[in-house]
This record gives C-alpha cells, sequence and structure tokens, in this order.
C-alpha cells in the first residue's frame, strides 16, 4: 500500500448525464490512443499498481473492451469509473468472482429516479451473477451526503467488495473536513477497505484537481483547469497528482 500508485486514463469525453458538480460531459480534452499511454506508463518511472478507465461516461466508448485487453496484456490491472447507467458491455469487465468496476456512489436525492433505478438494476444483475463491485463514494462531503451514501452501500453491500472515497464540493452545503469526512465514513463502513482516499478540491474533478469552485463550472473553467492536453492523474499514497503524458510519450496527441 505504501507506494500503491492508480493512473487514470480518460477514454471519451462523452457522457450521457450531467451531473451538478461535473463538467466532464463539457470536454474538449484531447485523447490519447492506447500506444501513447502504454508508452507514458512505461516512461514515468514508478509501480503503476492499476489503471482507471473514466471520461466522460466511459462505457460510451467502443474502444473500451479493445483498451482493456491491451492495458492487461502488458500487465496492469483495469477497471472502469462508471455512473452505472450503461450496461452494455459492463459484464463483459468480470474477471473470477468480481467486477472490475467502480460504482459512482451519491446521495441518491440528488439523481432523476432514472439513475437511481438504472444503478440498481447493475447491482441487481450482478447478484444474480453473483459478482461483487467497488463502491466509490463521490461528492459526498458533508453529513448528508455521507449518510444517505452509506445507507445506499449498507442496502446493497452484498454487492460490493470494496469501498473508496473521494470528494468534491457541492456548493449548496457545507464542506466537512477531509479527517471528518475520512472517520465518518470509516466509522460507518468498517467492513470495507478504503485503499484510495482522495481529497477534492473541485466540482471540476473528482480526482481532486487542486482548483477550488464553488458552483457549477464553466466550459472555459473545465478547459482551463482539467483539460490539461494529454493530462492523466496518479494516485500516490491517496493525494492525486496530475501528470502530463506528453512529457512521457514524447510524440503529438492522436484523437
Amino acid at each position: 500500500m505504501e507506494h500503491l500508485v492508480l493512473a487514470t486514463y480518460p477514454i471519451t469525453n462523452n457522457c450521457n448525464i450531467s451531473c451538478p458538480w461535473c463538467a466532464a460531459h463539457l470536454s474538449s480534452q484531447p485523447l490519447f490512443n492506447i500506444w501513447h499511454v502504454l508508452g507514458a506508463l512505461g516512461r514515468i518511472g514508478k509501480p503503476i499498481h492499476g489503471v482507471a478507465l473514466t471520461g466522460g461516461e466511459p462505457f460510451n466508448s467502443p474502444k473500451i473492451l479493445e483498451i482493456k485487453a491491451e492495458l492487461e496484456a502488458n500487465g496492469y490491472r483495469v477497471f472502469a469509473i462508471t455512473n452505472g447507467t450503461l450496461h452494455d458491455h459492463i459484464f463483459e469487465f468480470c474477471k473470477g468472482g468480481t467486477l472490475d468496476i467502480a460504482l459512482s456512489v451519491h446521495n441518491p436525492s440528488l439523481f432523476p429516479e432514472w439513475i437511481v433505478e438504472k444503478k440498481q438494476a447493475l447491482l441487481d444483475e450482478c447478484r444474480r451473477r453473483d459478482l461483487k463491485i467497488m463502491a466509490g463514494l463521490f461528492s459526498v462531503d458533508n453529513e448528508e451526503d455521507i449518510k444517505a451514501a452509506v445507507e445506499y452501500i449498507l442496502a446493497n453491500r452484498d454487492g460490493f467488495h470494496t469501498a473508496t472515497i473521494s470528494t468534491v464540493y457541492r456548493r449548496d452545503v457545507p464542506a466537512m473536513k477531509m479527517s471528518a469526512l475520512i472517520e465518518g465514513v470509516t466509522r460507518c463502513l468498517p467492513q470495507f477497505e478504503l485503499p484510495f482516499i482522495t481529497p477534492g478540491k473541485s466540482v471540476v474533478n473528482v480526482d481532486g484537481f487542486s482548483i477550488v469552485l464553488r458552483r457549477s463550472p464553466t466550459k472555459a473553467e473545465y478547459d482551463e483547469s482539467y483539460n490539461i492536453p494529454g493530462c492523466m492523474f496518479l494516485a500516490w499514497n491517496g493525494e492525486f497528482m496530475p501528470v502530463a503524458l506528453a512529457q512521457y510519450a514524447n510524440e503529438e496527441v492522436l484523437q
């Protein structure tokens, strides 16, 4: 765990929903192809434990299974961080008794009913197939959201094998200190591992980019703060840092 590094790899700018704290669906970020990413990962120099496919919504990408196969062939553990509403290729991510996805878990009251129903349908199908997935607690930075998200996880505890924490600020609720957040979630979920605890500082991006906005970002703000061409995030001892892939790839960005 001391040297655990997770690289996030955005494979699409498209998302089928528009969360109030996220502007990924507005993104115009240049995307690296898999060969650029493999070259960059090999040159970074830190031991990469795994690669998280992100977006947008990664299951919006028609290349998601091809990308996963290439990364695994090169020795990386791969999983996808998903909103859980697009199910067509999710179960092809299955490996052994677990499903290599992290389901975004939020306060259900923040979403329309159809999104809540889609997430629940995914969990129900996982139960039917005797699969377990990871619960990613995103946008839980206040007591109300912690309570609602934890209740949701506990109600579906037989469907999850791990819980992780990440935060972004909701502009309508005072933010908690990270120490209080971690204490609150770990107290409520003692049966889960918490390998990645990522202190969020932005409504722009759940990976904890260091620009604080107390409102939804504009497209220009999002592009300026997150869309560094070829940007990848590395989790190092629970902290996220932006890494420009071009620094390692030494090649032009390919769409």
